[in-house]
């Protein structure tokens, strides 16, 4: 598809950057990705959100997924400069 049909990104200055290990990214989807909805009526349930959260021993970046009928929530360990991010998403 041409890239005049995606939107123009607003700003690439971002209150946080962090890198996290390939592996750690994939354990994440993998696990959150069956709860993702292919229905097409169901749009706004096609992704996965990715986001700081506080998890049982401390602060950690967790994925959840939902397609309405199951529910998804995998946490990781926090990389470092995460803890500056309020909150992420981004779909699969």
């Amino acid at each position: 598809l041409p890239r005049e049909d995606f939107p123009a990104m607003a700003s690439t200055e971002y209150a946080a950057n962090f890198a996290a290990p390939a592996a750690v990214l994939r354990r994440l989807f993998d696990k959150s990705r069956f709860a993702i909805s292919t229905e097409e009526t169901r749009y706004y349930l096609n992704g996965v959100y990715m986001h700081v959260a506080d998890g049982e021993g401390g602060r950690v970046l967790r994925c959840v997924a939902t397609d309405g009928h199951r529910l998804a929530r995998i946490d990781a360990p926090l990389p470092g400069g995460a803890a500056a991010s309020t909150s992420s998403a981004t779909t699969a």
